[in-house]
């Protein structure tokens, strides 16, 4: 169940790092997508599937501990990958 939470995570931040870190101005912006972007998507897609799938999954009390545990790993993963592919742009290149 991780993996659909890492793999993601780990794409967008790759995707930041390549498309926005390229010059160092926009370094920060690319760690700041990195960041946000899996934390909020992963937020959409909980929301989405607690209104869709009503009363299956527990309801909105395990929305708030979901939310700071899994989007805390999101937005680490991605910052991790975004920072290892800026790492890597800087040795190249």
């Amino acid at each position: 169940m991780l993996l659909y939470v890492i793999i993601p995570s780990a794409l967008v931040g790759t995707l930041s790092g390549l498309i926005l870190g390229r010059k160092k101005a926009d370094s920060v912006t690319s760690y700041a997508f990195a960041g946000a972007l899996p934390w909020l998507g992963l937020l959409v897609t909980l929301i989405y599937e607690n209104h869709t799938k009503f009363g299956e999954l527990g309801g909105a009390a395990m929305l708030l501990l979901v939310q700071s545990t899994a989007g805390t790993l999101a937005a680490a993963t991605g910052l991790v990958s975004c920072a290892f592919v800026n790492s890597v742009w800087k040795i190249i290149f």
